[in-house]
């Protein structure tokens, strides 16, 4: 693959793009830094590569053993985070739905100790 800036120097470079080596690379770009970004997985299309089921999003999910490196490396095993630009976010499509002030105060309110 022959890669446009190959030679060009960059200041920083994230490894995983997902939910947040997304908006570090937005941050870091917007303060003037030139950002690279890699990530292991494909880039996906919403509309085609996205389905409304757990069994069929199972497709998009990274499963492959993973360990950890060091004095004493272990295993990490099968976690929930996707696999391509996007990293966990593609679990639910892209999509975190915000909490509502209401739903804290009901949860303080109703807890009972």
């Amino acid at each position: 693959m022959k890669w446009r800036h190959e030679h060009d120097a960059v200041d920083i470079v994230i490894v995983g793009a997902g939910a947040a080596g997304g908006v570090l690379a937005k941050e870091l770009s917007e303060a003037g830094l030139s950002v690279v970004m890699l990530d292991a997985g494909p880039w996906r299309d919403p509309q085609k590569d996205f389905a409304s089921d757990e069994l069929s999003m199972r497709s998009l999910a990274w499963e492959d053993t993973r360990i950890v490196d060091g004095t004493e490396p272990f295993g990490m095993g099968i976690h929930n985070s996707g696999r391509g630009i996007g990293g966990g976010t593609q679990n639910f499509t892209g999509v975190f739905l915000r909490f509502h002030e209401s739903d804290f105060k009901t949860k303080s309110i109703d807890w009972r100790w």
